[in-house]
């Protein structure tokens, strides 16, 4: 669930308000049309603390499920139906991955806590050198 929130899958979530909504001293009529870039609500440093660092432990105290910004399979009626499938794929690939195989990471992507952490993940860039153990 965090990397999910960390590098979203989707990058943007569509919603139409039901009730008039102010912003910036405009008021938008009920039916507006909102795109939402979910890594700006995800990685916003002012409403959440943990927004520039991986931070797992968040959901497990429910840290992240309070915070109304964390939309890793978006929220409401139009909430992923495939959410708990694909945790489990994964799941089970790193499993597999993990038992089998040595992993290395590649020398393209350096993930560390001491340099900040890339706001986007390019999943044709991530590599690694996966020798059989």
């Amino acid at each position: 669930m965090e990397s999910v929130r960390l590098w979203p899958t989707t990058m943007t979530i569509l919603r139409d308000s039901t009730l008039p909504t102010e912003w910036a001293g405009r008021t938008l009529p009920a039916g507006t049309g909102f795109l939402i870039h979910t890594p700006f609500l995800q990685w916003d440093d002012e409403t959440l603390p943990y927004a520039d660092s991986f931070e797992p432990e968040v959901w497990l105290d429910g840290t992240a499920e309070r915070e109304w910004a964390v939309v890793p399979f978006s929220e409401g009626p139009g909430k992923c139906p495939g959410r708990h499938l694909s945790l489990l794929a994964a799941s089970l690939f790193l499993g597999l991955a993990l038992r089998d195989f040595d992993l290395r990471q590649d020398a393209g992507l350096r993930l560390s806590r001491e340099r900040p952490l890339p706001r986007t993940l390019s999943p044709f860039r991530l590599g690694f050198d996966a020798r059989p153990r």
